[in-house]
C-alpha cells in the first residue's frame, strides 16, 4: 500500500510559548487532519543535554570549612624548639627536643586554666561504723561521678574492714573506714550507688562524705580551628569550573592583619601562637599560655601510642599550615581531588622546584630513613554546605562525591594524664593519614637513588647521605569516593509527553494518555541525546477525523518531572503517515 508522509517539526526555539527548557507549545503553520487509518509516530528527536554532565546548583550555597593546621618537624632543637615546662616547673618526659622527628605537630590552645570551682580531687570516701559491724568479710561498692570531660563514670571498689583504727591511713579515728579512690570528679556528683542506703544501714555502715582537695589546674587543651565560608552562586558549572572556584577561594590571601604575613586561615607563622599575641582565629582576648605543639599517635583500639610536644623559641618563627590549597577535577576517572593541602618540600639547590627527599632520623646514619614529603599542612574537621535559607545541602558528598566522614579528622576527649598533668583534659585529634585526610608529596622509586654516586645504577642505598632529593612533583591526594557522573547522571531515559489529544495509554504506577516516546538517555551524540522511531509508541487513528493545530511538548525524567539540566536547543520530529487509497481491479 502506497503512503504519503508529513513531517511535523516541534522546535523549542520556534515555539510560541516556552515555560522552561523542555516544556513548550508549538503552533503548526497549518492545520493537519488525521483521518481514519493514519499513523502518527516519532520520526526522530534531539534533546539538548549539553548541561547533563554539568553540576547544577539550584540555589545560592554557602560552603563552610573548619580546619586546623600542622607543621612537620624537620627542626633543630637548639635553634627553634625548647622544652615544654609544666605548671610546677618540671619538664615532662614527652617534651620533644629531638630533631628532626618527622612527626606532624598541631598547635593546641590552653583554655580554662587556673583554680577551678567545678572539680575536686577525691582522695578517700569515708564511712563510719559502730561496734556491731561485722569484723570479717569485705564490702564491694560502686561509685558514680561526672568526670572532667562531663561524662558519667562508674568506679568499683572494696571497703576493707582492716582499714579502720590502727591502720596507717591518715587521721583514722576509731570505727572509720577510709576507701582510697583517687578520682577527679565534678563537685556534687561523686556518690555511692551500690549498696543501697538500706543495705548500708543493715550493715551498720554509714557513708560519711569524702576527703577532697580543689583541683588547682583545670586546663582544657583544644586544637586551634579556623572557619572559612565560600559563596557558590546558583547556576550550571562544569566540574573544572566548580573546582576552580573553590580553589581560588581557598587560596585567597586577604589583607594581612594583627602582624600576619599571610591573611589566610590555612597558613600562619608560629609566632602568632605565642603568649600575648592576638588570637590567630580573630577571637577576643589573647592567648593565656603559649600554644602547645603536640604530636599524638593512636593505636587501632584508640589508646595513645605516642604523645610528644614542644614550644617554639620566642624569637623564632616558622610557617605552620599550607602554602598551597587546591581542589582539582580528574577527567580520566571523573573524580574530584584535594591535591594540595600542604606546604611542599622545595629543593635546596632550586627554591622553585618542588621535591621530596630522604634523610636519616635524628640526623644519625644509624637511624632509619625518613621520607620528607611536606613541611606542614591543613586538615579539615568539618565540611558542610547550606542554601540561601540556611538548610543543609549535601554538597561535598552528594555532589562532589567525597567521603566526608573519612576526610574530617575527629577530635575526641582523651585520658587526662597523658602528658603528666592529670588535671587537664585533651581534645586530641585522630591520626593524620596521607591520602585520607591530609595530602603530601609523592615518594617514587627514583627518590631512593643517589644520582651523585658513580655506580648509582647498582642500587646504592642512600643511607648516610644527607638530602637525597627528587623533583617528582606528584602528590598524594585525597580522592573523592564516587565519580561525580554517577551522582548527577541518575536516570536512564527520557519520557516525551506530547499533548496531541490522542488516546495512547502508558500504564505504570501512573496512567499517562499523552505519552508518545521513550528515549534512551545513552543514545548520545556530542551534547545531544538522540531518539528514533524504535523508541516511539505508534498511534493508528480509527474513527472520525482529528485536527491538529498546536502540540504541547514536555521532556520528562522517569519520575515524570522536568529535567532541569536540559539546554534550550530541543527538537522533536513527528511523522504523519497517510495511506494512499487506490481504486480499480486487476
Amino acid at each position: 500500500m502506497a503512503t504519503t508522509n508529513i513531517t511535523l517539526e516541534l522546535r523549542q526555539s520556534d515555539a510560541n510559548k516556552v515555560n522552561s527548557n523542555g516544556d513548550y507549545e508549538t503552533n503548526l503553520a497549518r492545520q493537519i487532519t488525521i483521518n481514519d487509518g493514519d499513523i502518527v509516530q516519532l520520526k526522530s528527536c534531539f534533546l539538548d543535554t549539553v548541561n547533563d554532565e554539568n553540576i547544577t546548583i539550584t540555589d545560592d550555597l554557602t560552603l563552610q570549612l573548619v580546619n586546623g593546621v600542622y607543621i612537620t618537624d624537620w627542626l633543630y632543637s637548639d635553634t627553634y624548639k625548647e622544652d615544654w615546662v609544666l605548671a610546677d616547673g618540671t619538664i615532662p618526659a614527652n617534651s620533644d627536643l629531638v630533631s628532626p622527628s618527622g612527626n606532624n605537630f598541631i598547635p593546641y590552645k590552653v583554655v580554662g586554666s587556673g583554680p577551678s570551682s567545678q572539680f575536686e580531687y577525691i582522695d578517700y570516701a569515708i564511712y563510719t561504723t559502730n561496734s556491731n559491724t561485722a569484723a570479717s568479710g569485705n564490702l564491694g561498692v560502686t561509685y558514680e561521678y561526672v568526670d572532667i570531660n562531663g561524662t558519667t563514670q562508674f568506679y568499683n571498689s572494696t571497703l576493707y574492714w582492716a582499714n579502720r583504727r590502727g591502720t596507717v591511713l591518715p587521721n583514722n579515728p576509731a570505727n572509720t573506714i577510709w576507701d582510697p579512690v583517687n578520682i577527679i570528679a565534678k563537685i556534687g556528683t561523686f556518690q555511692a550507688i551500690d549498696p543501697t542506703p538500706s543495705i548500708f544501714a543493715f550493715l551498720n555502715v554509714i557513708p560519711n562524705g569524702y576527703s577532697s582537695s580543689p583541683v588547682v589546674l583545670n586546663e582544657t587543651i583544644q586544637p586551634w580551628l579556623f572557619t572559612t565560608n565560600i559563596s557558590v552562586p546558583k547556576g550550571s558549572y562544569t566540574p573544572t569550573e566548580i573546582s576552580t572556584l573553590i580553589s581560588k577561594e581557598l587560596s585567597k590571601n586577604t589583607t594581612p592583619a594583627n602582624g600576619k604575613m599571610v591573611g589566610s586561615n590555612f597558613l600562619f607563622e608560629s609566632s602568632q601562637f605565642d603568649a600575648g599575641a592576638p588570637n590567630p582565629d580573630g577571637s577576643a582576648g589573647t592567648i593565656a599560655n603559649q600554644t602547645e605543639f603536640i604530636s599524638a599517635k593512636f593505636n587501632p583500639d584508640g589508646t595513645l601510642a605516642e604523645g610528644i610536644r614542644f614550644k617554639f623559641v620566642a624569637d623564632k618563627s616558622m610557617f605552620v599550615g599550607s602554602s598551597q590549597m587546591a581542589l582539582e577535577f580528574n577527567p580520566d576517572n571523573n573524580k574530584f581531588n584535594f591535591t594540595y593541602l600542604h606546604t611542599p618540600m622545595y629543593d635546596a639547590t632550586n627554591g622553585s622546584a618542588i621535591s621530596v627527599r630522604y634523610i636519616n632520623k635524628l640526623l644519625d646514619p644509624a637511624q632509619p630513613l625518613l621520607d620528607i614529603t611536606t613541611n606542614g599542612g591543613v586538615f579539615f574537621t568539618s565540611l558542610s554546605a547550606t542554601d540561601s535559607k540556611g538548610k543543609f545541602v549535601d554538597f561535598w558528598g552528594g555532589v562532589l562525591g567525597f567521603d566526608v566522614a573519612s576526610i574530617c579528622v575527629n577530635t575526641t576527649p582523651r585520658l587526662n594524664n597523658i602528658f603528666g598533668d592529670p588535671t587537664s583534659q585533651y581534645y586530641l585529634l585522630d591520626n593524620l593519614v596521607q591520602g585520607q585526610n591530609v595530602t603530601g608529596g609523592y615518594i617514587g622509586l627514583d627518590t631512593a637513588v643517589v644520582k651523585g654516586a658513580s655506580s648509582w645504577y647498582l642500587g646504592q642505598t642512600p643511607t648516610g647521605q644527607a638530602g637525597v632529593n627528587s623533583t617528582l612533583s606528584d602528590t598524594v591526594t585525597i580522592e573523592s569516593k564516587i565519580p561525580y557522573i554517577q551522582l548527577t547522571d541518575s536516570f536512564s531515559h527520557y519520557l516525551l509527553q506530547l499533548d496531541i489529544n490522542f488516546y495512547n495509554t502508558f500504564v505504570g504506577v501512573d496512567n499517562y494518555r499523552t505519552l508518545n516516546a521513550i528515549v534512551n538517555k545513552y543514545y548520545n551524540y556530542g551534547s545531544y541525546t538522540f531518539g528514533d522511531p524504535d523508541s516511539a509508541l505508534t498511534y493508528v487513528h480509527k474513527g472520525a477525523p482529528l485536527y491538529l493545530k498546536s502540540i504541547k511538548t514536555r521532556i520528562l525524567t522517569p519520575s515524570k518531572q522536568l529535567d532541569k539540566t536540559l539546554g534550550s536547543d530541543n527538537t522533536i520530529y513527528l511523522s504523519v503517515i497517510k495511506p494512499i487509497q487506490t481504486t480499480g481491479g486487476i
